[in-house]
C-alpha cells in the first residue's frame, strides 16, 4: 500500500478550519481540484465528490464516511477533529486537526491506496 502524507502548522482556531473543511459548497472557491462535494456529513453516509485534476479528466467518487469526529477530546489533553473516508474500497483518505497550543494546530492529511 502506498501512502501520501502532508502536515502543516496553522495559526488559527481549530474550529474555524474544521468549519471550512466541512463547508462543501465552497470547496471550488479555494480548491480548484474539487468541483463539488454533496452529501450529509454523518458517519456511514456516502458523499458525491466530483474532481478534475489539472490537465486531467473529470472523475466522480462516492466515498463512505467511516469516522467523523468534530472537536473531540481524545485523551483529555489534545483537542482534535478528524474525518476518514473510504473510496471504492481501495483508497483511504483522512484529515486530522490536532491542537498544539492555544489558537494553533497541526493539520495532518493522509491518503493510502
Amino acid at each position: 500500500m502506498k501512502t501520501i502524507e502532508t502536515e502543516i502548522q496553522i495559526d488559527t482556531d481549530i474550529s474555524h478550519v474544521w468549519n471550512v473543511l466541512m463547508d462543501f459548497d465552497n470547496y471550488p472557491k479555494w480548491n480548484p481540484f474539487i468541483r463539488s462535494i454533496h452529501g450529509e456529513q454523518k458517519t456511514g453516509n456516502r458523499l458525491m465528490v466530483d474532481i478534475k485534476p489539472p490537465g486531467g479528466k473529470e472523475m466522480a467518487f462516492k466515498p463512505e464516511i467511516l469516522i467523523l469526529n468534530p472537536n473531540r477530546n481524545s485523551d483529555g489533553r489534545e483537542n482534535y477533529s478528524s474525518m476518514v473516508c473510504l473510496m471504492a474500497n481501495i483508497f483511504l483518505c483522512w484529515n486530522r486537526l490536532v491542537t498544539t497550543k492555544p489558537d494553533s494546530f497541526t493539520e495532518n492529511h493522509s491518503a493510502a491506496f
